[in-house]
């Protein structure tokens, strides 16, 4: 790999920081820095380098210099926002530092807490369907009593020989391993999430021709969802395709959890048949 400068600096070039102009940023910050994107100074003081998502979705382009990010750097703030960093006077300026995270979602969290096994079960049969011989739950850093409860879970099924060597007697075998992230919001990306599982910085791989189930983890074939979608597998195969698909509506089957959570009455996760219109009252005075 390149060795980069002491001062690292990365531009998102992904499609909303594109259309930002993004593509400017990174020239300005070419000239004022005086070195090419893909290049260290002379010097070795200054590198740049133009990637794919920097996991900051607030108001582009997006801006990382080590590891801070920086938003709305372009045009006059681009210019602004160079001179200040060669200056090094960056750090002591707060106006273009950001932070993204995404409140209000846990409903997979409880489905782990709550029903590890429903999890577990509907991985060794996606595993069984396209013959993988290891799967991984990757939980954030965050969540210690689920990743305690996962792994007593698997502890569990491994008794009864429903994960790992030989399951159920036959042939098949599947390992699974719990591995604990850093709590990166951009490992809900799934190629971030398999650089992230493989020990690097969760930068989103570039799509061709690092499509997951040709070239993923390892530079293996990998399939990535997330704890729900796992979930369904045990009830279609339960109830059977047809019968799972006349819940809901065509085109649009089965049922979706959604998270209620802030000043309401009732907060918690529901669970409705897709296409199902559901109103929701909101009154701030009396918390519905």
């Amino acid at each position: 790999e390149t060795p980069w400068g002491k001062t690292h600096v990365r531009v998102c070039r992904t499609l909303p920081c594109a259309l930002r102009g993004s593509y400017g940023t990174c020239k300005i910050l070419e000239d004022k820095l005086g070195v090419k994107e893909g290049h260290v100074r002379e010097d070795g003081e200054y590198s740049i380098e133009f990637m794919e998502c920097l996991a900051d979705c607030g108001e582009g382009p997006v801006v990382m210099v080590g590891e801070e990010t920086y938003e709305n750097i372009e045009g006059k703030n681009a210019d602004k926002f160079a001179k200040l960093l060669v200056e090094k006077e960056l750090n002591s300026s707060k106006e273009y530092r950001s932070y993204e995270s995404e409140p209000g979602t846990f409903k997979d969290r409880q489905i782990m807490y709550k029903d590890p096994h429903q999890l577990i079960e509907g991985m060794m049969i996606a595993a069984y369907a396209i013959q993988a011989k290891q799967s991984f739950i990757y939980i954030r850093a965050e969540f210690f009593e689920g990743a305690r409860i996962l792994e007593r879970a698997i502890k569990e099924a491994k008794k009864k020989n429903l994960c790992g060597d030989n399951i159920l007697g036959s042939s098949f075998s599947c390992d699974l391993v719990v591995h604990r992230g850093a709590g990166a919001y951009i490992c809900g990306e799934e190629t971030g999430l398999i650089e992230s599982l493989e020990g690097k910085r969760p930068n989103p791989r570039i799509k061709p021709p690092y499509f997951p189930a040709v070239l993923g983890l390892y530079q293996c074939p990998t399939i990535v969802n997330n704890v729900e979608t796992l979930c369904n597998v045990k009830h279609i195969l339960e109830i059977g395709g047809d019968e799972f698909a006349k819940i809901g509506k065509p085109n649009n089957t089965g049922t979706r959890i959604w998270c209620v959570s802030g000043h309401v009455k009732k907060p918690g996760y529901y669970e409705f048949e897709c296409g199902k219109y559901v109103r929701i009252g909101w009154n701030y005075n009396n918390g519905r």
